[in-house]
């Protein structure tokens, strides 16, 4: 009969940890954006946040390629 607008994704903490589980495994910024906007619309401007949260987390820091840094 009547179609309802999907409910919309914004709770930071609940995108934070979709993110996060998303990363460790082993999806791209690209895939986990696709990801979530086919589960619910999300605001892009919080999913770039919580990217960035989740990106500098202690347990996932952003650091060059200690390799690279060797040769």
């Amino acid at each position: 009969m009547f179609e309802r607008e999907r409910p919309r994704l914004d709770d930071e903490v609940v995108i934070l940890h979709a993110i996060e589980a998303l990363l460790e495994q082993g999806f791209d910024r690209r895939s986990i954006q696709k990801t979530l906007v086919r589960y619910a619309p999300i605001d892009l401007d919080l999913f770039a946040t919580c990217f960035a949260k989740a990106c500098v987390s202690p347990d996932r820091r952003l650091q060059p390629d200690r390799r690279s840094l060797a040769a």
